[in-house]
């Protein structure tokens, strides 16, 4: 069952590696930037029509509470 749509924007190596996601386009052409002008190869993005369900939902629901649980434990 689908719950909601989103594009995210996912940058490559010059292989065509996919190595970071962003949810914001403005996010990912800076960090392209960034890693073209420091390694100086060509990196590529590319957006991307994410469809999320509920069972990818359930898991990242799991994901983002394991995170504030970790962090509450470790005093931040």
């Amino acid at each position: 069952m689908k719950i909601m749509d989103s594009v995210i924007y996912v940058v490559c190596t010059p292989d065509g590696t996919p190595i970071k996601a962003f949810t914001n386009e403005h996010d990912a052409k800076k960090y392209l930037l960034d890693q073209m002008i420091s390694r100086g190869d060509t990196y590529s993005y590319e957006h991307i029509f994410l469809e999320i369900d509920d069972i990818f939902y359930k898991r990242l629901h799991l994901v983002a509470n394991s995170i504030e649980v970790k962090k509450k434990k470790e005093g931040k």
